[in-house]
């Protein structure tokens, strides 16, 4: 505070001293002192003063550890709602495996139960499912179906409604009998034949169909003996799905 001497009394300086001096040892919870003539007093006001800045100095540092310690735990909060989050994540997953899993099997083991023996036996490649047919009837050497063939070819097309999201390709295959152009031409045609009945009576408008014919070339079994040829001459149909396989 500075004091112009020219238009003031000393006494009004003192005065002014003493007013500051009262308002300081209030504001500091002191008793107020007079500044002249007294200097234990205003040495206490000093002194308290003092203290009163050293604990505003404390409180300030106090409190930028508390920020920094609340900071902290923020830090570690996030970190952790992050790592639950994944572990969430990772378990959700987890979930539907297993569920996807439980259906796969729940429909294969129904899949299998609709086909007899000497029907058809059902099977796995990877994550397709595999209708091997060795009860369908054809013409020799001809891609007709012949009528006793409707019974078994009503059960694929129920059968391939429990799978209404998958692609099918229907394969077909012969023995080793003739030639393997002729093999090649003959299973090509059956595995259409069965394809377009397929397409005709599956109770999934638009599930996509498609045919192929391998001829001789994937043998199932010899093809020295009758039994090893009948079981070479089949339709695969594939059935590719998207679900997990359950034994995996």
């Amino acid at each position: 505070m500075q004091i112009d001497r020219s238009d003031r009394s000393g006494e009004d300086v003192l005065l002014e001293l003493e007013s500051v001096a009262e308002r300081v040892a209030t504001a500091a919870g002191l008793k107020p002192v007079p500044v002249v003539g007294d200097a234990p007093a205003v040495a206490a006001l000093i002194d308290g003063t003092e203290a009163l800045r050293t604990r505003a100095e404390t409180a300030e540092k106090a409190l930028a550890g508390r920020e920094r310690q609340v900071q902290s735990l923020e830090d570690e909060l996030r970190e952790m709602d992050q790592k639950l989050g994944g572990a969430a994540t990772e378990r959700q997953q987890l979930v539907m495996t297993l569920e996807s899993r439980q259906r796969a099997g729940e429909q294969f083991a129904r899949l299998q139960s609709m086909f007899a023996p000497d029907e058809g036996v059902v099977l796995r490649q990877n994550n397709n499912v595999v209708l091997r047919l060795t009860g369908l009837s054809f013409g020799t050497g001809s891609a007709q179906l012949q009528k006793r063939s409707q019974p078994l070819l009503k059960k694929v097309s129920d059968a391939l409604s429990l799978y209404p999201g998958a692609t099918i390709v229907v394969e077909g295959h012969t023995d080793a009998s003739g030639s393997a152009e002729a093999n090649l031409r003959l299973s090509t045609e059956r595995a259409r034949a069965v394809a377009n009945r397929i397409a005709a009576d599956v109770a999934v408008p638009g599930q996509p169909i498609s045919s192929r014919g391998y001829g001789e070339d994937q043998p199932i079994a010899s093809n020295d003996t009758a039994a090893g040829r009948a079981r070479n001459r089949r339709i695969d149909i594939i059935i590719q799905t998207n679900d997990v396989d359950p034994g995996n």
